[in-house]
């Protein structure tokens, strides 16, 4: 008997570490975790913080690897963007191996490095270089992990649920502090009246709104095919309601005019299947949802939120908002002026804030401060990638938003695929546009979102496989 009841709790409570698959479980987990991490930490915009991110991601990839060997079976990765972080792996590689030299800090000049090649390209700036191969490297990793991921529904649908769970409770959090005012005790550590939840930079945040109520809308939408997911409905049109709201409080009017615009995206790629739900509502039912709408309407005004925004919108264009764009026209000018200097590979991934002052001498007292970004991504990307890296990118990230829409355009495929299609474009499009503003692709948080989205672009559904199974579909189901 006692040797029964041993055996039955050896496999109860320790059977987990004889799956074969307990690596992967562990990597899926540790991705997970890591969404929430990511935003929580100050929006990983601290370099502490963003290397605990970054180690926690290559960790979860070397889980995966490890998953991958022990079960026996090939990853389950989308080629093109594989192979396009692979090449930008490489080539960062390569920049570091081959820097020509080192920024110091304390005397502000380049100290030049003993290179292997002379003759080919290589860092303006070996350790801002080596950093953001770390960077790049995690990422991979997140994009590789969520990949393999997705081709499992049922992970698919756990990682889909927890991008939005996790972007909910920025959005209550960042409300909450909005409401307390920068004199209450919890906001005692933010600057100014710039921050928005953890996140210290209002455009930071804004950028990060506009990947969630996308998810959030999506979520809702999706519950709506289930008849009796009433607390789902209201979970997901709270949040929802909040994440729209929560664009607007926040102060960045750039992306309040970018999430204005894709709500009216969202109108035409959402708004059938609203139309069919309001036409079998009862009565009673929409009854409801005017009182629903009425007494949010009525807490959001009680708790100052309207007054956020009428103080933020009283003045569409004030002297602070001209004299940043003009900085900001200056600095892409600068910008334009270094591209041919950046040539085919660039002056290195990271160096921009090196690099830049040294080609602003000309411009004397007309730009001031310290830019450590380009305050413009697509500009940045090609000084510090070169022509060739920056179309790598541009395939990997646009790629993947054009399959995105595509596919949620797409008759044949799945409904809930087609939600998470149109979710995920209206995300990647809204930062697309902040990115021509400012840097929301050098944040660390964003970064990994945006990455989880392309995941969900360039992966391919599973009825459109066609009869094939795909290769560790056995493992998939073991592990769903």
């Amino acid at each position: 008997m006692l040797h029964l009841i041993h055996d039955y709790c050896i496999e109860r409570y320790f059977g987990f570490f004889s799956r074969r698959d307990w690596f992967q479980l562990l990597a899926r987990y540790l991705l997970l975790g890591f969404l929430f991490y990511a935003p929580w930490a100050y929006g990983s915009t601290r370099p502490a913080l963003v290397d605990i991110l970054d180690d926690g991601l290559l960790i979860a990839l070397s889980l995966h690897l490890i998953g991958l060997i022990i079960e026996q079976r090939l990853p389950r990765y989308p080629l093109l963007p594989a192979i396009g972080f692979g090449f930008l792996l490489f080539q960062s590689l390569w920049m570091c191996f081959n820097a020509r030299s080192y920024h110091d800090d304390t005397y502000w000049e380049f100290v030049p490095l003993a290179q292997w090649f002379p003759q080919w390209p290589g860092s303006w700036d070996k350790a801002a270089s080596f950093i953001a191969l770390k960077n790049l490297a995690a990422m991979a990793g997140a994009f590789f992990v969520a990949s393999d991921l997705i081709a499992d529904p049922v992970w698919k649908s756990r990682l889909w649920r927890t991008v939005g769970i996790a972007g909910y409770s920025i959005i209550l959090y960042g409300l909450m502090l909005k409401g307390l005012g920068t004199d209450s005790a919890i906001s005692m550590y933010h600057e100014g009246n710039i921050f928005f939840g953890p996140y210290r930079y209002h455009a930071n945040a804004g950028a990060y709104l506009n990947l969630i109520w996308p998810v959030l809308l999506g979520l809702l939408v999706q519950s709506w095919s289930k008849r009796q997911a009433y607390v789902a409905r209201a979970f997901w049109s709270f949040g929802l309601a909040m994440g729209i709201v929560a664009c607007f409080v926040n102060t960045s009017k750039a992306s309040a005019t970018i999430a204005l615009g894709m709500l009216v995206m969202a109108l035409f790629g959402f708004g059938s299947y609203f139309r069919m739900k309001l036409k079998r509502m009862s009565g009673i039912s929409r009854g409801l949802c005017v009182v629903l709408v009425i007494v949010f309407l009525g807490i959001v005004t009680y708790g100052g939120t309207t007054s956020q925004i009428q103080t933020r919108w009283s003045d569409l264009v004030n002297s602070h908002d001209i004299a940043d764009a003009e900085g900001r026209t200056i600095t892409s000018q600068a910008c334009l002026r270094m591209l041919p200097q950046a040539g085919w590979l660039g002056y290195g991934p990271g160096t921009f804030s090196t690099v830049f002052p040294y080609h602003t001498l000309y411009l004397g007292d007309k730009i001031q401060g310290f830019w450590r970004y380009a305050h413009e991504d697509y500009l940045q990307t090609v000084i510090e990638y070169g022509f060739l890296g920056a179309t790598v990118w541009s395939m990997v990230f646009f790629g993947g938003l054009f399959l995105a829409i595509s596919r949620g355009l797409k008759p044949s495929s799945q409904n809930g695929d087609r939600i998470i299609y149109r979710a995920s474009s209206l995300a990647l499009g809204s930062v697309a546009l902040h990115g021509l503003v400012d840097f929301p692709l050098q944040v660390a948080s964003i970064q990994l979102y945006v990455t989880v989205f392309l995941a969900y672009a360039w992966s391919v559904p599973r009825a459109d496989r066609g009869p094939k199974e795909a290769p560790g579909k056995l493992i998939s189901k073991r592990i769903a």
